[in-house]
């Protein structure tokens, strides 16, 4: 009963907060706007805050960092409070925040739970190349501060630092957190597979800080670069995250930008049927967009890529999406890693001789028990994790069995830009509008389950038909082959397959 009511008062303060969420955007950049509904929704929640108050440690609405009553003890207020064993989760990822929000929301008596991020959003990082496109920032991220409640608390630093023997967290302004259990989730790194010149003279899009950095350098680029001389953006990697990138920008910048998409392997979107890898070339080429296949990058320099083959190609713009590997951070963890800086980890998500750690999504080296293989870094299996490593944890912190993980990947959806996409669900396939249309309302399921609010949840709705609406408004000229500004030799180099 006690959960239901907290249910209730959490679904209360949220459409208590609908007028002013609603008032905000409506009044655009005005200071005065955004401090009177920041005011209103103070006010408008505060009953719901209260009542959730009164419910004790275990509510939504408590405060955080508040000490809480350790089990066992007596609860008469004579002698010091005990403090509370502390959960720390790192990274407010898909994985991340998946996690937490379990954690958050049952946590038993006597502990807390720390959430530490970069910054103070989650970012909808499958979105991205939309924000590196030119979408509004607001469009992708999430303030964190719309879901952190007691018994969670949210942190705003970096890690630097993880010792797993003495179970301590440090941080970049030198803080020391220290823990009970750890969720690790702090996402992945770019794998440059050791190709000379790759790491110097490429940019990513793999989070919101190297997003930023690419969004950046693509647009101050522009400023000296037009139709008769496009900027040259070669995309390295056919998987998702290059194909929307290339896809993206097509729309985006039109017959400004030329775009060359690289895949070292035979063909674009592995493990995408060949009826929807046809489709999805179909679509790319008619965005004119180059796709190179089969013929891996050898080494980069400046400006310069050299092939396996010896062919080489000039460029403006490298974008890596070549593949990732674990964070960093867990290099000097004290964790037993893989090959790629993954942390090996168990059917419970546990790391290999140090049980107190949960380690999800991207840096989780974890053998799906369906393939033998293992899971691949995607957004849809890092929720997952996050999720079961969080109610395993608090099984373990309540005296239950854990439960060894089992992911349902449910299907694979990319978008070409903003009017097409393609997709697969079990034996069906999606094309065009439908796989959109699919892709957008998985993205809006994900917003709402982050607890944001309902607003959130209308934006990401309605962002899907805005965006195609967008793509009809700017169709893309054909390229039209302009005189480069590289030297002849190099200039007789760049070929087209």
């Amino acid at each position: 009963m006690r959960d239901l009511f907290r249910e209730g008062l959490k679904l209360g303060e949220s459409l208590a907060k609908l007028p002013w969420e609603a008032a905000r955007r409506l009044g655009g950049d005005s200071e005065t706007v955004r401090h009177a509904a920041n005011l209103g929704e103070r006010l408008g929640t505060l009953p719901f805050r209260a009542a959730s108050a009164l419910l004790g440690p275990g509510a939504a609405g408590a405060q955080p960092g508040a000490e809480a009553r350790a089990p066992g003890g007596t609860g008469t207020g004579a002698g010091p409070a005990t403090p509370p064993k502390r959960v720390v989760v790192l990274g407010a990822g898909y994985a991340g925040l998946s996690s937490f929000l379990e954690l958050q929301e049952h946590l038993p008596r006597g502990y807390e739970v720390v959430l530490v991020n970069g910054d103070k959003y989650h970012w909808f990082t499958t979105e991205l190349h939309t924000y590196v496109a030119g979408e509004a920032p607001d469009a992708v991220r999430v303030p964190l501060s719309r879901v952190v409640a007691r018994p969670g608390r949210l942190v705003v630093d970096r890690v630097s630092h993880i010792n797993a023997e003495a179970k301590r967290v440090e941080l970049a302004s030198g803080d020391v957190l220290a823990y009970d259990y750890l969720v690790f989730a702090l996402g992945s790194d770019p794998e440059y597979f050791g190709l000379p010149g790759v790491a110097e003279h490429s940019l990513v899009a793999g989070n919101w800080q190297a997003a930023t950095h690419l969004r950046n350098r693509i647009s101050a680029m522009l400023e000296h670069h037009g139709v008769d001389d496009p900027l040259h953006v070669v995309v390295a990697g056919g998987g998702l995250t290059g194909v929307e990138v290339a896809g993206e920008l097509a729309d985006e910048y039109g017959a400004r930008v030329r775009l060359t998409l690289v895949e070292a392997g035979p063909d674009i979107m592995a493990g995408f049927a060949p009826e929807l890898v046809r489709t999805a070339r179909e679509v790319l080429e008619g965005k004119s967009i180059a796709i190179r296949a089969g013929n891996p990058i050898a080494r980069v320099d400046e400006k310069l890529i050299t092939y396996k083959d010896g062919d080489k190609m000039a460029f403006d713009v490298l974008v890596w999406a070549g593949g990732v590997r674990g964070s960093g951070t867990l290099a000097e963890s004290g964790l037993a890693l893989t090959p790629r800086g993954r942390a090996k980890v168990d059917s419970c998500l546990r790391a290999v001789g140090h049980h107190e750690v949960y380690v999800v999504g991207d840096s989780a080296s974890f053998l799906d028990p369906g393939t033998g293989r293992e899971l691949p870094p995607t957004a849809q299996a890092a929720v997952q994790m996050g999720r079961a490593a969080g109610l395993n944890l608090i099984h373990r912190l309540k005296g239950r069995a854990e439960v060894p993980f089992v992911p349902n990947i449910k299907g694979a959806f990319a978008s070409l830009g903003r009017k097409q996409g393609v997709g697969q669900m079990g034996d069906e396939q999606f094309t065009g509008v439908p796989a959109l249309l699919i892709k957008n309302l998985i993205e809006s399921h994900h917003a709402w389950e982050t607890g944001g609010g309902v607003m959130p949840l209308v934006g990401r709705l309605l962002r899907g038909p805005q965006r195609y609406l967008r793509g009809t408004a700017q169709q893309r000229p054909a390229f039209r082959p302009a005189a480069r500004r590289t030297a002849p030799a190099a200039r007789a180099e760049v070929r087209h397959q």
